[in-house]
């Protein structure tokens, strides 16, 4: 029995039938574009272009996370470990062969995406201990507060941190174009 239902999927069953069209042709004459001499030059560069970006990306960044690395564990000392995640850094306590001491992390997080572009500290709950006798716990919790409370090394890190994040949008913006020139050479 026909109804207002069957419509809507015949419909929608066609456009999905107009994209595939659509697509295949574009991939088609993108493909035979690039077999020609200025097609194959034009795809050469895109792609270089695209590399060279990319390794200045990697660059930027790697470059940012020693900084920062650095800037923290030359505040806390050598009996800390701090582990660079694309926008957050883990810190703990090391022991004498670089192994964790104990499963307690502190975060930094830093919001580079929002308007609100900030750092933050977290630190999850600790259970009870002996202060006369695990220095361990003594001593991540001395690194921890040094850390917090030193506000330049803080703002330091962020504003670090925000610099590569604006470059690395930049770069990114520049690979989104060249991706969509390399999906429609032709500007169709």
């Amino acid at each position: 029995k026909y109804s207002e239902f069957s419509d809507f999927y015949l419909k929608e069953y066609a456009h999905s039938l107009e994209q595939f069209y659509d697509k295949t042709v574009a991939e088609h004459e993108r493909n035979k574009y690039f077999e020609t001499e200025e097609g194959k030059q034009l795809k050469a560069d895109l792609e270089h272009s695209y590399g060279e970006l990319e390794t200045e990306r990697v660059y930027n960044m790697e470059k940012c996370k020693e900084i920062i690395v650095e800037m923290i564990l030359s505040k806390l000392g050598k009996n800390f470990k701090c582990d660079f995640f694309y926008n957050s850094f883990s810190v703990y306590l090391i022991d004498s062969n670089g192994h964790p001491v104990f499963g307690h992390v502190f975060d930094v997080t830093i919001n580079s995406w929002s308007n609100n572009r900030e750092l933050k500290v977290n630190y999850g709950g600790m259970e009870s201990f002996d202060p006369l006798t695990d220095k361990n716990r003594i001593e991540f919790l001395n690194g921890l507060s040094s850390f917090v409370s030193d506000t330049e090394l803080i703002e330091n890190i962020k504003q670090i941190y925000l610099n590569w994040a604006d470059e690395n949008t930049e770069i990114e913006r520049k690979q989104a174009a060249i991706n969509k020139k390399l999906l429609n050479p032709l500007n169709r």
